[in-house]
């Protein structure tokens, strides 16, 4: 990519994006970040709140304070992080609901992998950012939780949600080796390694149909 480009880009990113959606994509009433936005630019008022809302405008804030966007990604992301483990988390043995109410009460249970991929996805980039100790303990919760509450009963791979409903799907597990590969990025620690290392051979061996 030139330089025009990439100026260009990060222009529009620090310069219009990401202050737009600091101004209105952040709930401070109830707390994280609004789920919906009307065509002109106006919250929509759904009623309901997704974990991995959270989590991805908790990774996009980390990220761009990362980059050097001095707008507060940092404190925008705190705001999303402190939503998220106070109302999303239901313990050791329930791992982090689905969906919540605007205000933050649990709407839907379910333990999905989808979320819970996103969840370490956005604590290790929060970590990274902010060097926050308390955000590795969350990342190694989450991990646990993952590890041994979502595996499958036979030992490969992972259930897509809990408890479990359909077929396995390959979705969760390629966010999850990314969430791994970000953990381990911002940690060094080799259990994230081994998990990435993992959800790999199991595409090799099941997920990959080399007949097409």
């Amino acid at each position: 990519m030139s330089f025009q480009y990439r100026e260009s880009i990060r222009r529009w990113m620090f310069e219009e994006a990401l202050p737009w959606w600091a101004e209105h994509g952040v709930d401070h009433r109830n707390g994280g970040y609004v789920e919906q936005m009307t065509l002109n630019g106006r919250d929509a008022s759904v009623a309901f709140k997704r974990t991995r809302l959270t989590c991805r405008q908790i990774y996009v804030f980390s990220h761009a304070h990362i980059l050097g966007w001095t707008g507060g990604g940092d404190e925008l992301a705190q705001h999303g992080y402190t939503f998220l483990t106070r109302n999303a988390w239901l313990g050791e043995k329930d791992g982090f609901a689905r969906t919540l109410t605007r205000g933050g009460d649990v709407l839907d249970a379910t333990p999905d992998l989808y979320d819970l991929a996103f969840a370490l996805f956005a604590l290790s980039w929060f970590y990274k950012a902010t060097g926050a100790e308390g955000a590795r303990d969350w990342m190694h919760r989450t991990a646990d939780f993952v590890e041994t509450h979502m595996r499958h009963p036979g030992g490969a791979g992972f259930l897509h949600e809990r408890p479990a409903n359909g077929p396995r799907l390959q979705n969760p597990h390629m966010h999850l080796t990314e969430a791994a590969l970000a953990a381990f990025e911002a940690t060094g620690e080799t259990r994230f390694r081994d998990l990435a290392t993992e959800i790999i051979g199991l595409f090799q061996t099941h997920f990959f149909d080399r007949s097409t």
